[in-house]
């Protein structure tokens, strides 16, 4: 999820993992076996279908949660605690929550157990903020809960699988692609980068991407932006308002441009609608958001360190507006 910074390491990667399975079942790639642990329906929500939601149990009580690969941590918002029977406490001394260097207020949680799908993490502990999304939506699953897991996304079909971290490491994981072109990212090592980085290519120039699920839009930071040739007061350059962050006193400054290409994984995207973002301290050049998710089948190895995808139809990015003239 953007704007989210944690310094929290270790503490969320207690807790017990069962697994429990009703069908284990294999997928097949040319040359390694894929064991599936668990297929969980997601929900695109909001009006504009950019957010993956999926279902959970807390403490045996029904929650929506983000999948936001974005999120270092599981996150709850301090308004659905009471109902999930949660009890937030001051977080242990030493750690600290940042966002565009200003230090964030949070409480965590423990929960007896969290069910998604077929997983129980028991206990289960939560990073509880102010924050809110949306009409129901109790908080968000992140790296915590997923980094165990090589994560499928297949949204159009309205599904997230996850598998055991695949102990190949030549082979090509995206074993549904038969005649398609796969694109392939490198992501930085999950030992260094436990979200998802990697690089692609704006306006040919190369910039770190984090790739979150939790964005519904793929954003640049101004810096980068510029880096690309695209600067406020530019040609086709419109002012978009401002974006409110957690801990980002005034809002931050966007704005709006075409942008000549957006390359992913060897996939050119061109002529782009993108917003970039004052930004200060951002993690990474770009998010490249649901937008993105939503218009391919996408697996996140963590055990390779690589982003497979196949684009849906034209691929490209969803809901791109209309109406800014094209990019110089």
């Amino acid at each position: 999820m953007r704007f989210a910074s944690v310094l929290l390491c270790g503490i969320f990667f207690c807790g017990i993992f069962f697994l429990v399975l009703s069908r284990p079942s294999h997928a097949q790639t040319a040359s390694c076996p894929m064991r599936k642990i668990a297929e969980i329906p997601v929900i695109m929500h909001g009006v504009r279908r950019l957010r993956p939601v999926v279902g959970a149990t807390i403490n045996g009580v029904d929650a929506k949660l983000i999948f936001d690969t974005g999120g270092e941590l599981d996150e709850v918002f301090q308004a659905s605690t009471a109902r999930l029977q949660l009890h937030p406490q001051a977080p242990p001394g030493g750690f600290e929550m940042r966002s565009f260097g200003q230090t964030v207020p949070f409480q965590v949680a423990a929960a007896h157990d969290m069910k998604v799908g077929d997983i129980t993490i028991s206990p289960a502990t939560f990073l509880v903020t102010d924050g809110a999304i949306g009409s129901g939506i109790d908080g968000l699953l992140g790296q915590a809960f997923m980094s165990r897991f090589d994560v499928e996304f297949d949204l159009p079909d309205g599904v997230i699988r996850l598998f055991d971290p695949n102990r190949c490491p030549t082979a090509n994981l995206a074993y549904w692609s038969a005649a398609q072109t796969v694109f392939v990212v490198d992501l930085e090592p999950i030992s260094t980068a436990l979200r998802p980085f990697g690089e692609v290519l704006v306006n040919g120039v190369a910039l770190r991407a984090l790739f979150d699920s939790g964005a519904p839009d793929t954003d640049l930071t101004a810096l980068a932006a510029a880096r690309a040739g695209v600067a406020p007061g530019g040609a086709g350059v419109r002012a978009a308002g401002t974006t409110g962050g957690i801990g980002a006193a005034g809002g931050l400054r966007n704005w709006k441009a075409r942008f000549a290409s957006l390359v992913v994984g060897g996939e050119a995207m061109p002529n782009l609608v993108l917003n970039f973002t004052e930004k200060p301290h951002a993690s990474a050049d770009l998010i490249i958001g649901a937008d993105y998710f939503a218009t391919h089948r996408i697996l996140i190895s963590r055990s390779q360190n690589k982003l497979y995808a196949t684009a849906i139809g034209p691929g490209g990015l969803a809901a791109q507006p209309k109406g800014l003239p094209s990019a110089p």
